[in-house]
């Protein structure tokens, strides 16, 4: 330990798996979480991921807050396009745009270290309106004000909420050189509070 530097000891405790309540959690099992989040999931619901790897790692840090280090950071949508078929998240992803997945590759080991989801009232009209922007690309200005041309995650799922009628109060955050930002752990906070 004496050949570490500060900077790689605080880099290392950065990077452990944030509990969300102020602590740190031990990774018991994980894939546990995985199946019984699957398993539950319905047209309309919100879900959020803990993303692995360096994108991740910046959306964490840049949405870090008084709470702590942001638990999640990416979100989508579980849509089922076809009634009775198979259910999708559709969301928003830097190198494919807005896209569905199956459920199993959003919250994949590749993909996520946690995830969760919350059922709102009037989910499957925020999946409808979701619907219409499958293929679009994705937003990697992350601004809220360019007519929806082209989206990040949060404005995905934010946007298709207002076209629902669902209007949540969600923080937005002023980045360097950036309009205001919406983060995925400040939605997830806004939808708690529905």
């Amino acid at each position: 330990m004496a050949n570490l530097s500060w900077l790689t000891l605080a880099a290392a405790v950065f990077l452990l798996p944030y509990s969300g309540d102020g602590g740190v959690q031990a990774a018991v099992e994980p894939t546990a979480w995985r199946q019984p989040v699957i398993a539950d999931l319905r047209h309309g619901d919100i879900v959020f991921r803990r993303g692995v790897g360096p994108v991740a790692d910046a959306v964490a840090a840049a949405s870090f807050s008084s709470v702590g280090r942001a638990q999640w950071t990416h979100v989508g949508i579980v849509a089922q396009p076809a009634l009775g078929g198979p259910l999708y998240v559709l969301h928003a992803i830097d190198d494919r745009g807005v896209v569905l997945d199956p459920p199993e590759r959003f919250f994949s080991a590749a993909e996520s270290a946690a995830g969760s989801f919350v059922r709102i009232d009037g989910g499957e009209g925020v999946a409808r309106m979701a619907m219409n922007y499958v293929g679009r690309p994705f937003d990697g200005s992350l601004s809220l004000s360019d007519r929806q041309e082209a989206l990040y995650c949060t404005e995905l799922v934010y946007v298709s909420m207002f076209h629902a009628g669902i209007r949540p109060k969600v923080a937005l955050r002023k980045l360097p050189l950036t309009e205001p930002v919406m983060f995925p752990d400040d939605l997830h906070r806004a939808l708690r509070n529905l």
